[in-house]
């Protein structure tokens, strides 16, 4: 498969946990996941709706502040 970004050839590896396919580009290092562990925009549009993004759900606080302690290492 090529690559998404500058479309060059991958090379294939599997997570071992999840035994997904992933893809690596040795040009430019991007890794993406193989199309056919990709969600159809329903599925996708169902997932997102379960999110509450407000400053009341400790799950978006959570997220966002691992998000903020990303941002302090770079």
């Amino acid at each position: 498969m090529n690559c998404h970004i500058c479309n060059q050839h991958t090379a294939s590896f599997s997570d071992e946990k999840t035994d997904i396919t992933y893809y690596h580009c040795k040009t430019c290092e991007y890794i993406f996941k193989s199309p056919k562990y990709y969600q159809d925009f329903d599925a996708q549009k169902e997932r997102y709706n379960l999110h509450e993004n407000n400053e009341n759900d400790e799950g978006y606080k959570a997220y966002f502040q691992r998000f903020l302690d990303f941002l302090s290492f770079v």
